[in-house]
């Protein structure tokens, strides 16, 4: 199945209006595509066809195995930054281009997939994979580094907590 934003670049360049033929008639142009699994020119993907939304884009790119109270049970976040943080970090692409452009006198393709903006944002769990070797897990409303640092129960309700430095705990009079 094609997604709207495969056939919609597909019709892009069936007009001639792709990214190699407008770089070449303005080599100042800047260029951006934002997709679910990014853009063939940047380098292939076995998803590139695949439709993406804010729930698949964070399914595939690993916030939901990180997020909820356990293991067993994914939890999409409640914000869609399956969409959301794809699309600030393609502005600030185009205006890092844009930049360069103005400078240089030459354009860019910039190119955001929507799954890797949202692994982005996983940033610890990939070095704890790549260096330590580690798959982690939901850590629900606690850090797996520092405590106290999490939500705690009151007799009111809750508290949250961010006090992992001993100049947390001092006064100073």
């Amino acid at each position: 199945m094609r997604s709207w934003r495969t056939i919609a670049s597909e019709s892009w360049e069936r007009f001639g209006l792709g990214y190699e033929v407008l770089h070449e008639a303005n080599p100042r142009l800047v260029y951006a595509c934002l997709r679910g699994f990014g853009d063939k020119r940047t380098g292939a993907s076995p998803y590139g066809t695949w439709p993406a939304y804010d729930v698949v884009a964070q399914a595939m790119g690993g916030i939901m195995a990180i997020t909820g109270p356990d293991g067993a049970t994914p939890m999409k976040i409640g914000p869609g930054v399956g969409d959301i943080v794809p699309g600030m970090m393609l502005a600030f692409g185009i205006l890092a281009a844009v930049h360069h452009a103005r400078r240089t006198g030459e354009g860019q393709f910039v190119d955001i997939a929507m799954a890797d903006a949202v692994l982005a944002l996983c940033e610890r769990t990939v070095y704890q994979h790549s260096v330590q070797g580690l798959t982690p897990g939901p850590e629900g409303n606690h850090h797996p580094f520092l405590v106290p640092f999490g939500i705690y129960p009151a007799r009111d309700g809750y508290v949250t907590l961010g006090a992992h430095q001993q100049s947390f705990f001092e006064i100073s009079l």
